[in-house]
């Protein structure tokens, strides 16, 4: 069954999503778990953001670095050119990251 959340319904369950939560520990066993299930020798890439100067990818090197993985580049993209195909709140994020 498809379910189709309002704004105003999102807006309630922001603190359960695991973007907005400030303790970022709950990655670790998300990192665990891909360490547990990729293959050796293969990429995990993540696709993040930098918010107000907040980079995520850099927060959660050392928490992926715990867990087994090495890192081998972050790199960016500034996002503040793209397109917002009509969307009035693109949100706060300015720069992609992809975390490899």
């Amino acid at each position: 069954m498809v379910q189709w959340w309002s704004y105003d319904k999102q807006k309630d369950m922001k603190a359960v999503f695991l973007e907005h939560q400030k303790d970022y520990t709950t990655y670790r066993l998300i990192f665990k778990q891909f360490h547990r299930i990729l293959k050796l020798n293969t990429l995990c890439v993540m696709h993040l953001g930098v918010v107000k100067n907040f980079d995520v990818a850099t927060r959660l090197a050392p928490l992926a670095e715990t867990e087994g993985f090495e890192i081998v580049s972050i790199i960016y993209e500034d996002a503040s050119h793209l397109e917002s195909h009509g969307i009035v709140d693109r949100g706060a994020t300015q720069k992609h990251n992809f975390y490899f």
